[in-house]
């Protein structure tokens, strides 16, 4: 727990995120001329920048939602906010303990609470068709003291009233999103619960984006095609494109293949954080040269790509 506990004392004390990171010299308008610094931390996971790459998108209010890889809940509050049940999933204990914390716990007193009893926040991968079984608190750390205690039986009552109040059951979801670290493990679990009319969303760095040419190459990245080509293996087809610029993690504005940007629209450069970054390029002139040649889509940061499974036709 100790890489998150900073983040979790920040999300239990401080009551607007904004004002901590503009406290701090992080505020997200000021994103892309922040250095390296170890506040990275808070910005990436606190900042609500975060949310533009999907506030934008249409979800149905009556959904059920799978958040895959939902770290430390940067979207699971928005999505909570958008549909009408949402289970965040990480394996990562430490950070489904701060998710809680952020979206969930600290407003056990509020008394509009509506808005955050349809969230589960989950780590075990055998909770998510049925989050009401899943045990935000471990048995010791339930015992260690009463207002602890209580504090559980009110998530508990909280997540009871959420399944009694859902009248859409079940354990597949109408949306499954993967933001950020895709993998073909996640791929499997979106394909397993996603319903049959259902839509996969998946936000990811291009291997290819612009930004990577001017940083320490990412090896690690899969391709868009990669990704589509994994899916078909799913019975998946790729739907649609978009494009937050200038990446999916501080996302100013959102392009798509019918509404593409134009030359000299772009005019930031990705901000780099975690590590040392050489200007090889003006990136902004790069890609206005990109855009006129019909390139941006090969050579654009990050994608937003919509999947819906296939259907077969009969005869």
């Amino acid at each position: 727990m100790e890489k998150y506990e900073r983040l979790l004392e920040i999300v239990k004390n401080e009551d607007d995120f904004e004002e901590y990171l503009t406290r701090k010299g992080l505020a997200p308008a000021d994103a892309g001329e922040v250095t390296s610094e170890p506040d990275y931390q808070a910005l990436y996971h606190l900042s609500k920048i975060r949310q533009n790459v999907l506030n934008w998108y249409e979800f149905d209010p009556a959904a059920r939602l799978l958040e895959l890889g939902a770290e430390c809940g940067a979207l699971s509050g928005l999505f909570a906010e958008r549909v009408a049940e949402v289970v965040a999933f990480d394996s990562d204990k430490d950070m489904c303990a701060v998710n809680r914390a952020r979206n969930i716990e600290r407003f056990n007193d509020v008394e509009d609470k509506a808005k955050v009893t349809n969230l589960y926040v989950v780590s075990n991968p055998e909770y998510i068709a049925k989050p009401e079984r899943s045990n935000p608190e471990s048995k010791s750390e339930k015992n260690k003291s009463d207002k602890t205690a209580d504090k559980a039986t009110k998530i508990k009552s909280a997540i009871t009233k959420t399944k009694n109040a859902i009248t859409r059951k079940g354990s597949k979801f109408d949306y499954v999103t993967i933001v950020g670290d895709f993998t073909e493990e996640k791929l499997e679990l979106a394909a397993e619960y996603l319903k049959t009319k259902g839509q996969l969303i998946i936000v990811v760095d291009n291997k290819f984006g612009l930004k990577n040419w001017t940083t320490e190459a990412k090896p690690d990245i899969i391709s868009k095609d990669q990704i589509a080509s994994l899916a078909a293996e799913k019975k998946l087809k790729l739907t649609a494109t978009y494009y937050p610029v200038p990446d999916y993690k501080f996302p100013l504005e959102i392009y798509s293949d019918q509404n593409p940007p134009k030359p000299g629209s772009i005019r930031t450069a990705a901000p780099e954080f975690e590590k040392d970054k050489t200007l090889l390029m003006d990136e902004p002139t790069a890609f206005s040269e990109m855009i006129e040649c019909g390139r941006f889509d090969e050579y654009a940061n990050s994608y937003i790509l919509i999947f819906e499974k296939k259907t077969t036709r009969s005869k």
